[in-house]
């Protein structure tokens, strides 16, 4: 198992495309391309719903460059 996981990999190994985990979310396809790019700015609420859909606890989501 990997150590962490960006938001699109954590996607991705979940199986949803970008339009599904959106429709999921209740947001925008624009709104969670932009938290795939910018995951720092990305809300605790949504952090912890996107962690669920994706079923990886968020510690094994990178959530700043830090993580990298």
């Amino acid at each position: 198992m990997k150590n962490k996981y960006s938001l699109n990999e954590a996607r991705e190994k979940a199986g949803y495309s970008v339009k599904e985990s959106a429709l999921v979310m209740g947001i925008t396809e624009d709104e969670l391309l932009m938290a795939e790019s910018t995951p720092s700015e990305v809300s605790i609420h949504k952090a912890i719903k996107l962690s669920e859909l994706y079923n990886l606890p968020t510690s094994l989501i990178m959530w700043n460059t830090m993580d990298i």
